[in-house]
């Protein structure tokens, strides 16, 4: 009798430490999966690339990024150019537009690195008069 109480408590801890066990397994798959989410969205693959910087992105050096993005919106957006015209591409072109502050900001970040496109403009009010790009990438 004192042999199947105790019996029956060494099942009873072997129950619950399988129930634990499996506690741990699905908290630890749920964990996984979010960190998948996270790492998807992080990525960002939703966002396109503005037209202006297609072949841009790759290893090549960010300095020479920079110049070439200068000049295709240089090219873009031939001075003098109506405002109204610029901000209407740069937002279809999926810019983040601050006409208050004669610029614009397009982002897509990863889980590590990041690429920034800035555009700044001066206008006389209607007409873009000056308009540069610059292209930035940090990595963690």
């Amino acid at each position: 009798m004192a042999i199947q109480k105790l019996h029956d408590a060494f099942g009873a801890v072997e129950k619950g430490c399988l129930s634990i066990v499996k506690f741990i397994a699905i908290v630890l798959g749920l964990l996984a999966v979010l960190l998948i989410l996270l790492f998807v969205w992080a990525e960002q693959p939703w966002r396109s690339t503005p037209s202006i910087a297609e072949g841009l992105f790759g290893s090549s050096i960010t300095s020479e990024k920079d110049r070439i993005f200068d000049v295709r919106v240089g090219e873009a957006f031939p001075v003098p150019i109506n405002e109204d015209i610029v901000i209407e591409r740069l937002i279809q072109e999926g810019f983040e537009v601050f006409p208050e502050e004669n610029r614009a900001s397009w982002f897509k970040g990863g889980f590590v690195c990041g690429t920034n496109l800035y555009i700044s403009l001066e206008t006389d009010g209607v007409l873009v008069t000056e308009i540069g790009g610059s292209y930035a990438s940090s990595c963690l």
